[in-house]
């Protein structure tokens, strides 16, 4: 039976002995409640329409044309030749190979197969997008659905996603969010193979693309942004350290369409998942400055030790009492000093995200002088930090530090010096949301640094001034390390470090005010500038485990080169071998500040 520009219409079922035939002029086909059967084949040459059941006892093959099944076909097998288009809202009853074009739908609408489908290296899958809906026409998305536990659909070709100029009643006016998925193929036996990219359609929001995201048995259409480290395209902001991360994350992302390796989809297929909104803080947490942000917290650190040798320094100088209110007279005193540390400090910038700390500790040391000259100790001291990001990452670290110490006087003049070093390790973790995991990192690092302050002594009745100059230094380290328990989105993490060069200019007042003949209380102020020359923040340099070869570099938030210090200090003199001493001190500037407090006693003999 052949047909060409003409339309069969059935009144009842019945059924043929031969094959039928569509010529180039096409056909329709209606069969609506009843049943065609021919035990022939099924060959198009031309446009077709099948409406109602047609069971075939040969094969079907479309060889140019578009056919649009819109019932149920039942043949030995299907073929869509490469001139060829599929379409309808109908049943495939086929092992169906398609080397043309498969578009589910006459406007947007499902196509089910009842046996597997193969799609060929030349074919094309055009998925209609009017809005969100399963259904037929305006508001819905095409669909694939293959049934039957072994029917699998084997992916090939090009994969052309279509939201403007879609037949039937669609509007053509639906612009998909980011975020937004389209599960375009079902298939009950599985998903296999892979397109070779997304045909990217007119229609698209600026700055956006078509993904693929590829599940055992489902293959999902997703909006993502065309790029992660130029969010701007989509009208979206980022930071500089989000648009470092973007940035890694476009350099190592697959082609559009392509099936990703395990390694690649646990790194996108999380991301590609985003609503818009959501996006810039997910690139934040997968900003590892907390690295940087612990460099910076273990060098105030330092200096927290550092100023309490200092103190005792101080102490020692004829009837400066400083925090330790024991005056040192004879040449042959020695000491045995302890303090514990406090410091808590915040950092902030409205471009980077900030963190904020807190660290305890003890610093101890021994003294003597060798003349009425000069004085030399040794001390070592052991500082615990708690770093939080604002990105949700935290670090825990501890650091022992150790130095030589000394001090010489003549006249009025002094001069103050220390050398040391220090070993530390740490650990750091990253809540990952969007990936449901928590990247953990071990750190070991060391340093190495001193001072150096000059001043004169003054009495000026009631009161001793002391004004002085300070130049401060130390160069941390910190080992590289490759987080664990994150899989593919965890960092391995380059080695890097910190040098810090300060100056603090200041002065100090006190006085000593005795209540009788064997107590004195010692209160004291002191005001300072100081000033870093070298780094403000930490610099950390990172690669995803899943992309190694791609490499991006993000910076902590910048702590202000000039800062104002102010300090308030209070000494108990039992003018005895015993003396206790606090003190608080605060460091203040534009973009961040310090609160630290000490307390500890001295025993003299």
């Amino acid at each position: 039976m052949t047909l060409s520009d003409g339309t069969l219409l059935a009144l009842s079922s019945f059924s043929t002995g031969g094959s039928i035939v569509i010529g180039s002029g096409g056909g329709t086909v209606n069969v609506g409640q009843f049943a065609l059967t021919s035990a022939g084949a099924l060959v198009v040459n031309g446009p077709f329409v099948a409406i109602g059941s047609i069971a075939l006892g040969g094969n079907a093959a479309i060889n140019s044309g578009t056919t649009s099944i819109n019932g149920d076909l039942t043949a030995s097998a299907l073929l869509v030749a490469g001139a060829a288009t599929l379409r309808g809202t109908g049943n495939i009853h086929a092992p169906t190979l398609v080397e043309g074009r498969l578009a589910p739908g006459n406007s947007p609408g499902t196509m089910t197969f009842t046996a597997p489908v193969t799609l060929a290296p030349q074919a094309v899958s055009q998925f209609d997008i009017d809005g969100t809906g399963t259904g037929t026409g305006a508001g819905n998305f095409s669909r694939v659905i293959v049934t039957g536990a072994g029917n699998a659909y084997s992916a090939a070709g090009a994969l052309a996603p279509l939201l403007r100029g879609i037949t039937g009643s669609a509007t053509n006016s639906y612009t998909p969010p980011i975020g937004q998925t389209f599960t375009v193929v079902s298939a009950q036996g599985g998903l296999s193979g892979s397109f070779a990219g997304v045909t990217q359609p007119a229609g698209l929001a600026p700055g956006t693309r078509f993904d693929a995201l590829y599940a055992p048995t489902t293959l999902t259409l997703v909006v993502t942004p065309a790029a992660y480290g130029n969010l701007g395209l989509a009208g979206l902001s980022e930071s500089a350290n989000q648009t470092a991360v973007g940035t890694a994350l476009d350099a190592a992302r697959p082609p559009a369409g392509v099936a990703m390796s395990t390694s690649q989809s646990a790194i996108y297929a999380p991301l590609y998942l985003l609503p818009a909104t959501a996006i810039a803080p997910v690139l934040e947490q997968l900003s590892p400055t907390i690295y940087g942000d612990a460099l910076m917290v273990a060098r105030d650190n330092w200096y927290l030790v550092t100023d309490a040798i200092s103190e005792r320094l101080a102490a020692r100088r004829g009837t400066r009492t400083g925090d330790q209110a024991q005056i040192l007279s004879a040449p042959d005193d020695r000491a045995i000093w302890l303090t514990g540390l406090g410091q808590f400090g915040n950092v902030y910038s409205n471009g980077t995200s900030g963190y904020s700390s807190s660290s305890g500790g003890v610093a101890a040391g021994v003294d003597m002088p060798l003349n009425s000259i000069v004085t030399i100790g040794a001390a070592f001291g052991f500082t615990n930090q708690v770093t939080s990001a604002k990105n949700a990452a935290s670090f825990t670290g501890d650091a022992f530090q150790f130095g030589l110490y000394g001090s010489m006087r003549q006249g009025i003049a002094f001069l103050d010096l220390q050398a040391g070093g220090l070993f530390s390790e740490g650990t750091a973790r990253r809540p990952l949301g969007a990936y449901d995991v928590q990247a953990k990192g071990n750190t070991d690092g060391s340093a190495g640094g001193g001072s150096m302050r000059g001043g004169v002594h003054l009495d000026a009745g009631d009161w001793q001034l002391e004004p002085s100059l300070t130049l401060a230094g130390v160069s941390l380290n910190q080992g590289s390390l490759t987080e664990t328990q994150a899989g593919p989105a965890g960092l391995s993490i380059a080695s890097a470090s910190v040098g810090s060069l300060q100056t603090l200019l200041g002065t100090r007042a006190e006085r000593r005010i005795v209540f009788g003949d064997n107590v004195a209380l010692v209160p004291s102020v002191q005001i300072g500038w100081l000033h870093e020359y070298l780094d403000t923040r930490g610099s950390t340099q990172a690669a995803f485990i899943g992309a190694p070869g791609v490499s991006f570099g993000v910076q902590s938030a910048p702590v202000g080169r000039d800062a104002a210090v102010i300090g308030l200090h209070a000494a108990l003199d039992l003018n005895g071998p015993l003396a206790v001493y606090a003190s608080y001190i605060g460091t203040l500037n534009a973009s961040s500040n310090a609160q630290t407090v000490s307390a500890g006693l001295r025993i003299v003999w």
